[in-house]
C-alpha cells in the first residue's frame, strides 16, 4: 500500500478537507474485494475536479471514472457497459448532478442495491451535490444507508 502523503494545500484546500480525503483515500484502499458506496459531496464541479486529481495522487487504487450522461435512468447497466477493468478496484460516478431526472435514477439505485453489489464487488464514490445528497437521503434511503457519506465541502 501506497503511503499517503499530506497534500500540497491550494488555497481552496483546507486542513479539514485535506483530512477527508484522506479519509476517502483509506477507505477505498481498505475496501477492496467489496461493494462499499461512499457518497462525496461537493457543490464545486471545479472543486470536485481538483480533489479527484489529488486523490488519483494518494491512492494506490486505479480509480475507474464512469460519467452518466444527462438522460440517463438506469445507472447500473450504464456502469456495467463502461467498465474498462472486469471487476474494477474502485468506480467513481460522475454527472449524477447533472441528470434530467434524478429522482428516477434514485430509485433506480434503491431497487437495484443487490445487483450492485453482486456486480461490483469495490468501492464506489458517487459524487453528489448538497441537493442531490438530501434527494438520496429522502428516495433512496436503503442504497443511501448501505454507505458512507463524506463532506468535501467546506462552505457547509
Amino acid at each position: 500500500m501506497k503511503r499517503m502523503q499530506p497534500l500540497v494545500l491550494d488555497s481552496q484546500l483546507t486542513p479539514e478537507t485535506d483530512d477527508t480525503l484522506h479519509q476517502l483515500a483509506w477507505a477505498i484502499e481498505s475496501g477492496q474485494g467489496q461493494f462499499e458506496p461512499i457518497f462525496a459531496r461537493c457543490d464545486s464541479l471545479s472543486r470536485r475536479d481538483r480533489l479527484i486529481q489529488h486523490l488519483h495522487q494518494i491512492t494506490s487504487v486505479p480509480l475507474q471514472e464512469i460519467v452518466l450522461p444527462p438522460n440517463s435512468d438506469h445507472p447500473y447497466s450504464i456502469m456495467s457497459q463502461q467498465l474498462v477493468i472486469d471487476p474494477p478496484q474502485a468506480l467513481m460516478i460522475l454527472g449524477l448532478d447533472r441528470l434530467q431526472q434524478p429522482l428516477i435514477v434514485l430509485e433506480s439505485l434503491n431497487q437495484m442495491r443487490e445487483m450492485f453489489r453482486q456486480r461490483f464487488p469495490c468501492p464506489v464514490i458517487f459524487w453528489l451535490n448538497g441537493t442531490l445528497q438530501k434527494q438520496l437521503i429522502r428516495h433512496a434511503q436503503d442504497f443511501e444507508s448501505w454507505g458512507i457519506a463524506l463532506d468535501l465541502d467546506p462552505s457547509t
